[in-house]
Parts: C-alpha cells; sequence; structure tokens
C-alpha cells in the first residue's frame, strides 16, 4: 500500500495485532469479491493524471477551488464511465448500494463536488418522484449530463402532509392528484440513508488518522527515566479514539440495515402499499440525528487527538469536521427531526393508552407495563435499561403537555414548552434502534466469522454499550427506579426557569443532582461499569492499528499527512509544506516590498 520505508512503531503495531486485517476489511465491503472491484476502481480511477493536485486546494483561491473542482468532477465521471461500465447495467439505486464503501471522490474533491446535488438529489428525485415516462426521458439526460439539475425545499413537511399535497402536472398544465404521492418523500428518505453512510465513513478517515498519528506519535513520560511512549497508551487516548471505532462499526452496519428497509418500503410502495412508510419516515429521521451528531461530535475529538497537528488542513481532519458538521443541518436540521419522531411517539404513546395493539416495530416498548426489574449489567440487559429511559421520557414528556393544557395554555404552546422534554425523548429513542441493530448485526454475523475477529467486533459492540451507558448515567439513574414523581417535578420547574431566564438554561440542567440512594442503579454498579469500560479499551488496544487498517483506505483518499499507512507524518508534513506557493522562493516578495519597509520605518 506504501512504497516508502514504514514507520517501525506502525510495523510493531500491526505485527501484535490478532485477528486478520483482510477478513474484516472484506465484511465491511459485503464480502471479497466487492473488496477486489473497489480496490482495482480505485487503482484505475487515481492513476489518472490531472485528478490529483500538485497545488494543495487550500492554496486557491474561492473561485479557483470552484473552477479545479468542476474540472475535476467532470474527469472523474468520464472515467467512472470508462472503468466501471458494468454500472449501466444495474438501476440507480443498486449502484448507490454497490458504493456504499466507494471513497473516490473524496480523493478528488476534499470538500464537496460542484456537480454534487445532480449527481445525488436531482438523480434520485427524477427516479423516485417522477412516473416511467418521466425517469426513461429525463434519467438518461441526466446520467450522460445533457442537462445540469438542482434540486431545492421550500420547506420541510412532515410524511402525511407530503401524502395529502403532491399533485401530478398534465402536458396542458392542469394538476390532478397522483395515484403514487407518497413515492415523493422516497427522494428525502433515500438522503438521509446516505448521510448515514457518508458520516460513517467521515469517521473512519478521521479515526484511521488519529490512531495512526497516536500511534508514531511519543510524548512524555508515564514512569520515571522510561523513553517517551506512544501517546496511544494513554488511556485518555485510548478513550477518545477506540469509541470512534466502535461507533463507525455501529453506523456503517445501521445504515446497510435502513437501506434494505428502505428498498423494500419502496418496492411496497409501487405496489401500493403504504403501511410501513410512517415507520421508515422515523426511522431515518432518528439515524440522520444520530450519526450526524455522534461521527460530528467524535471526529472533533479525533482532531483534539492530535494536539497542534490536528488543525492543519493536511491532516485533512479541519476538512472532515467541516463536511461532516453540515450533515447535521442539511436535509433536515437536527432539532426540527427530532420534533418530527417526538410527534410520532407521542402519537403511538396515545394510541397505546387508548388500547390499540399494533404500532410500530420500533416502538412497541412504550407498551411495557412490567414493573421495573433489577439492574442488568450485560448487554441485553443495558438495551433493555434505555428502553425504559425513552419510555420514561415520553410519559414524563406527555404528563407535562397534559398538565401545561390544564393551566390553560393550547395545544401548540403546550406543545411548545415541553419541546426539550421533547427532543430529549426522541434522542432516546433513536438511540435505541442503534443499540438494538448494532448488537443485532455483530451477534448475527459472528457465527459466520474466524473466531479472532468475531472476539474484537463483539468487545468493540461491549465497547459502545458500556460507553453509553456511562454517559446517560443520569438518565439510568431516573428511569430504573420505581419513583419518577420528585425528578418530574424538578424538570418541570427547570422548564419554568427556562421561559424567564433563557440564556442560563444548560446551567440550569448541569445542576441536577440525583442522590444514588433513590435508584436501582447503585454507586458500586456505575464503578463496575467504569471499571469493564477500561478492561475493553485495555483488550482492544493491541489491535487499534489494524482495526483502522481493516478500513482500507488509500492514501489518496485518507489524504492525510498524519494518518498515511506509512506512518511518516513528519516526513509527510515537510513535503506537504514545500507544495506551497509561498515556499516555491526562500523569501516572498511581500518581505521586499512590505514588511522590510515596514521595519525601517520606511513604509
Amino acid at each position: 500500500m506504501a512504497g516508502k520505508k514504514v514507520n517501525e512503531d506502525l510495523l510493531n503495531e500491526r505485527a501484535k495485532c490478532n485477528f486478520d486485517v483482510e477478513e474484516l476489511t472484506n465484511l465491511l465491503d459485503d464480502g471479497v469479491e466487492h473488496t477486489k472491484r473497489r480496490r482495482t476502481l480505485e487503482q484505475n480511477i487515481l492513476s489518472i493524471e490531472g485528478l490529483q493536485d500538485d497545488i494543495p486546494e487550500e492554496y486557491l483561491s474561492h473561485k479557483e477551488k470552484y473552477e479545479n473542482g468542476l474540472r475535476k468532477t467532470l474527469l472523474m465521471c468520464k472515467a467512472l464511465q470508462t472503468y466501471d461500465k458494468e454500472s449501466a447495467g444495474r438501476s440507480f439505486q443498486e449502484n448507490i448500494r454497490l458504493n456504499f464503501r466507494n471513497s473516490l471522490w473524496s480523493a478528488v474533491t476534499k470538500d464537496t463536488s460542484p456537480l454534487l446535488l445532480h449527481l445525488e438529489m436531482f438523480m434520485i428525485a427524477i427516479l423516485e418522484q417522477g412516473n416511467e415516462e418521466q425517469r426513461e426521458y429525463w434519467s438518461k439526460k441526466a446520467t450522460n449530463f445533457e442537462i445540469i439539475g438542482t434540486y431545492a425545499q421550500v420547506k420541510l413537511i412532515f410524511c402525511e402532509d407530503v401524502i395529502s399535497q403532491k399533485k401530478a402536472a398534465e402536458r396542458d398544465g392542469t394538476y390532478k392528484a397522483s395515484p403514487n404521492s407518497k413515492l415523493a418523500y422516497g427522494a428525502m428518505v433515500y438522503v438521509r440513508v446516505v448521510i448515514i453512510n457518508s458520516a460513517c465513513k467521515y469517521l473512519a478517515r478521521a479515526t484511521t488518522i488519529a490512531v495512526r498519528y497516536s500511534a508514531i506519535r511519543r510524548q512524555s513520560q508515564l514512569k520515571p527515566n522510561a523513553p517517551e511512549p506512544q501517546i496511544i497508551d494513554y488511556v485518555t487516548q485510548q478513550h477518545k479514539l477506540l469509541i470512534a471505532i466502535s461507533t463507525s462499526h455501529a453506523y456503517h452496519f445501521t445504515a446497510r440495515w435502513l437501506w434494505d428497509l428502505y428498498t423494500k418500503t419502496n418496492q411496497e410502495l409501487r405496489r401500493g402499499e403504504f403501511k410501513n412508510l410512517p415507520e421508515l419516515h422515523i426511522l431515518a429521521c432518528s439515524m440522520k440525528v444520530l450519526s450526524s451528531a455522534d461521527c460530528t461530535a467524535l471526529i472533533e475529538k479525533c482532531r483534539l487527538a492530535c494536539g497542534g497537528h490536528g488543525y492543519l488542513m493536511s491532516s485533512s481532519l479541519p476538512i472532515l469536521y467541516g463536511v461532516s458538521t453540515a450533515t447535521v443541518t442539511y436535509e433536515g436540521e437536527n432539532t426540527v427531526l427530532l420534533l418530527q419522531v417526538a410527534r410520532s411517539l407521542v402519537k403511538t404513546w396515545d394510541q397505546i393508552l387508548k388500547g390499540h395493539i399494533s404500532v410500530s416495530p420500533s416502538m412497541v416498548y412504550l407498551g411495557n407495563r412490567t414493573p421495573l426489574p433489577k439492574w442488568d449489567s450485560s448487554l441485553q440487559g443495558i438495551l433493555e435499561s434505555f428502553k425504559r429511559v425513552a419510555k420514561g421520557k415520553v410519559s414524563a414528556s406527555v404528563s407535562s403537555i397534559d398538565q401545561y393544557r390544564k393551566s390553560g395554555l393550547s395545544p401548540e404552546d403546550a406543545w411548545n414548552k415541553a419541546s426539550v422534554q421533547l427532543i430529549s425523548a426522541a434522542e432516546a429513542h433513536a438511540r435505541i434502534i442503534v443499540l438494538s441493530v448494532y448488537k443485532a448485526e455483530i451477534e448475527r454475523r459472528a457465527s459466520t466469522l474466524s473466531s479472532p475477529l468475531a472476539t474484537v467486533l463483539l468487545e468493540l459492540l461491549e465497547l459502545y454499550y458500556i460507553y453509553w451507558a456511562l454517559e446517560k448515567t443520569g438518565d439510568l439513574l431516573l428511569y430504573t427506579k420505581l419513583s419518577e414523581k420528585d425528578v418530574r417535578d424538578l424538570q418541570h420547574r427547570y422548564e419554568d426557569i427556562l421561559e424567564k431566564i433563557r440564556p442560563n438554561a444548560v446551567g440550569l440542567v448541569d445542576a441536577f443532582d440525583f442522590r444514588d440512594e433513590y435508584t436501582k442503579l447503585s454507586e458500586k454498579d456505575v464503578r463496575d461499569l467504569q471499571h469493564r469500560y477500561e478492561d475493553i479499551l485495555e483488550k482492544i488496544r493491541p489491535n487499534a492499528v489494524g482495526l483502522v487498517d481493516a478500513f482500507d483506505f488509500r492514501d489518496e483518499i485518507l489524504s492525510s499527512t498524519l494518518g498515511a499507512y506509512d506512518g511518516r507524518a513528519y516526513e509527510r508534513l515537510m513535503e506537504e509544506a514545500l507544495k506551497s506557493p509561498l515556499n516555491k522562493e526562500p523569501v516572498n516578495q511581500s518581505f521586499e516590498k512590505y514588511l522590510k519597509p515596514f521595519m525601517r520605518g520606511k513604509l
């Protein structure tokens, strides 16, 4: 993968890896043949002259970046037509799914392609919203770049609104209700699934960079008179990075699970079956929110884990953070989507209270009326506890709305006043989905894998569960006990204070203090969780480099001076610095023209 000498520390890390890296790569690619196809495509495309910049993009003006990006995009599209001819025989959706692990575009356009909206949103809108005649006519023109399209939304609307409001235009300009109006929602769902996949790829790249750099960077002393250790040996560094690996895996498998559900539901819609559309809508909203927020936060942790070098543009970490943080906003701002999820949760809660048995599969837990069990630290026990948290938050939100209605507020004002609780409930619901899917997908695959790989994947799964149990200890303390009234009262007081002192809301939330003796989760249980988490960090630590190697990013795709496969971070930093036009001459002309006269008082 690299032609130059590999850093000794990285060689040592790979030597002690106890699972087959290639096996994990094949798993992530969905099979050996898909790995071969991806690598061949990368080799063919990235060897084309003109796709790689001699001068890094950060030294170009905004205008130059656009022009260069457009040039490379068209060159890339032409290359794909040459080297991926099989794609012509597959549907648009099949090509998207087949290329979930393809990161070629990130090697060519560091930010995003100027034709991104055309290649994704415009194309899928035609395929999802057009009739057969329209798809046949316009999709061919769009694919062949006979036309260049864009995509715009006037406003976000709920699934039910889409169903009722969409119309079809006749050739004479008249409108009529479309028999396939519900299909219009497919474009938004599709893009949200793609966002989940993109988010986990952004995180995988950032993690690869940070772990490799942490393996070759040595600093300080753990013990007197001992040599400087690799910074990845510090538990605080492991705490930042190993959860990033696990999270990338979690959303990797979740994206594929959701894509399969999207494909199945799409087929049902075309047969006139719409019963699963609301569930798909909520799942897509939930996973878009959580994946964009989690992955962006962890990319920032990766950047911080690299110290000052993490701020260099040549590390690619600032670029990754920039493109990732945008996913929080586009195709549905996260707070807006959480409120949509909350609306569905409240509706389902009301249905359950009215005795309805049939509810969405992801919300069945809301009907659980069994007594609270003792704390169970197994993965299934933790999952069940998170369901209690989500149910408790939905119940608290509904109670608050009812209370505000009784106090005289309108339904809209009551909903708005309880909205902080509502988005918290929606986020808790989303967390259940990720925990459930990640666990099911890993456990389903474990029996088909070699024992060493299955072991490390199950360790990462356990790490993910315990990490979030520790992150949400406050919620678990609140909702895994018998009485919640006092806490709800405190929450209501908090909402009243929000109304009066908005700027201080965060400080008030931080001041919440729940005593241990009122909970089923004891102080000892929390300490035990922390110890388990530290033990898992220690177990996974030897495989850290191997795990990120298995993401199998070519250096051109990773595009990082810090995270290259050979570990030559400092040599690459110097090589990258020499590419700057400012370093083409010993002293820039501005010194003689401006700085020197200024220093001599003659300017």
